[in-house]
């Protein structure tokens, strides 16, 4: 598509019209970009099509993208057009005036069109046009995300999710795959979570030697330590009749593996790192607790793993990671049981 036209920016409004005019213009052999303008996260653009009619194209992250047509039809070409444009949360408008020539003052009001491409705002400014069918659009470089579905967006993919999930919507087999890879990635990874908060509390019924204060200093700041923190929350746990180690553990995310390296060197000197493990095994559960993160807190169609780039190539969601997964995971949670069962 030629664009003819230049960047205009404005304050950004719910709704609102604009008025223009185009002057010295001869009608364009092809698609041409006459107009486009941008006001917050609003994008406005006004095309010329070879169907001989000029579109409106809108864009908000409330209303997403909407379009319609003014035809011309067979009126002749007018070297100078009066626009105006208005949009609101209803609808969107477009009224062209031709002030010379035949048929001369009568306006040409536009219809609502099916919008053929969804366009989208990147930081730099420049758009990302995608077919309408195309779902959660993400865009990442440089570890940098520059492009996030809209609110709305994410929540129509997660109850597209549940529906692909529970049998009650379409879906092709690929997002099957990928909704299934994530939903039970994020069991695997809960399943981590349960087992080493649930076994720091057998250990230490089971009598093993535990050094909570080392866990504590791990996972505290200095100002804390230095305002004797520690024994205030020892004090507190003796009163109430709790146990001291479980009120420790709180600051312990069971869902991170570095928090996890830290909490079972500390209190019991088992380094996860050194464990018998499959080869990569705790890197691979590492990634995949970050993408559970994601996964949970971002979107359920997430299709890639962030950061999980294998001799340079990406790592997918897909069943043969799940398989790698579960190997992985499941590698990691006997050696850690086994290194338990060794303490006195």
């Amino acid at each position: 598509m030629t664009e003819r036209s230049t960047v205009q920016a404005f304050e950004p409004t719910v709704e609102g019209t604009v008025e223009l005019t185009f002057r010295d213009t001869v009608e364009p052999p092809s698609a041409t970009v006459f107009y486009k303008a941008r006001a917050g996260a609003h994008f406005h653009q006004i095309a010329w099509l070879p169907i001989r009619a000029f579109e409106y194209t809108h864009f908000s992250p409330g209303t997403g993208t909407r379009r319609c047509l003014a035809h011309f039809g067979t009126a002749p070409w007018s070297s100078s057009l009066f626009v105006a444009f208005t949009w609101s949360p209803d609808d969107i408008r477009l009224m062209l005036i031709r002030p010379t020539g035949p048929g001369h003052g009568d306006p040409i009001i536009s219809l609502p069109a099916d919008v053929l491409m969804n366009v989208r705002l990147l930081p730099d400014g420049q758009e990302f046009w995608a077919p309408p069918t195309t779902r959660g659009v993400r865009v990442e470089a440089a570890g940098n995300t520059l492009l996030v579905p809209t609110a709305i967006e994410n929540w129509e993919n997660v109850a597209w999710a549940v529906g692909v999930l529970t049998g009650t919507g379409s879906s092709d087999d690929y997002m099957t795959e990928v909704l299934r890879t994530n939903a039970s990635l994020s069991m695997l990874v809960t399943g981590v979570e349960t087992y080493t908060q649930t076994r720091f509390s057998e250990l230490e019924s089971e009598g093993a030697s535990i050094d909570v204060e080392s866990i504590f200093n791990a996972f505290s700041s200095r100002a804390e330590r230095d305002a004797g923190l520690f024994e205030i929350i020892k004090e507190e746990a003796n009163a109430s009749g709790g146990s001291f180690l479980a009120r420790v553990l709180e600051r312990v995310n069971f869902q991170s593996m570095d928090d996890l390296k830290k909490a079972y060197k500390k209190a019991y000197g088992i380094k996860l790192g050194e464990l018998a493990v499959a080869n990569g095994s705790i890197e691979l559960v590492r990634k995949l607790m970050l993408h559970r993160h994601r996964v949970v807190h971002v979107s359920p169609i997430l299709g890639m793993v962030r950061g999980g780039e294998e001799k340079g190539q990406p790592t997918f969601v897909n069943y043969a990671l799940l398989g790698r997964a579960v190997s992985a995971f499941g590698g990691v949670i006997r050696a850690l049981h086994a290194a338990t069962l060794s303490l006195r």
